[in-house]
């Protein structure tokens, strides 16, 4: 068990390592851009990012990426979420009431991150769509919505045939 100071120590040099971090919508947990997360308890659970080469991966560099990838969607995913909470309860603060030009300026600063969150987050997903893994996904959803439409097109063929 590591002491306070050890504690401190090791937190900070995580988030150091790691970089910035959101916090979940509940509260509980910190994701990082990499891809890393953490309870927001520092004695709780951290969880880093495996290599390719531990299980379950392998060394399927691919496998590997997807799931480095899907991690990192949190992270995103959750500044947004996080971002839009914030515009959006400051915006609904000022409602009905005369506010000043310091809560004009910190709506538009808001709303300036959470633009910036957003292309942050379609440029996370433009990465994301150029993987092997999402590619090939998409190709047996299309696959896959085809041949449904191959079936109930035969289905309607067969409810029209009268003898």
């Amino acid at each position: 068990m590591l002491s306070g100071k050890e504690l401190n120590d090791y937190v900070r040099n995580f988030d150091r390592e790691h970089g910035t971090s959101v916090m979940s919508m509940d509260g509980t947990t910190l994701y990082y851009a990499d891809g890393a997360s953490r309870e927001v308890d520092p004695r709780g659970v951290y969880e880093l990012i495996p290599t390719a080469d531990e299980h379950p991966y392998r060394g399927d560099a691919e496998a590997h990426s997807w799931e480095v990838l899907c991690r990192r969607e949190r992270y995103y995913v959750t500044k947004v979420e996080r971002c839009r909470l914030a515009y959006t309860n400051h915006r609904d603060s000022m409602f009905n009431t005369d506010y000043d030009n310091e809560q004009w300026r910190e709506l538009k600063r808001l709303g300036r991150r959470l633009n910036r969150a957003k292309r942050e987050l379609d440029e996370f997903f433009a990465e994301r769509c150029e993987h092997p893994i999402y590619k090939r996904h998409q190709f047996q959803m299309q696959a896959q919505g085809e041949r449904e439409g191959r079936i109930q097109e035969k289905n309607r063929k067969l409810n029209a045939m009268r003898v």
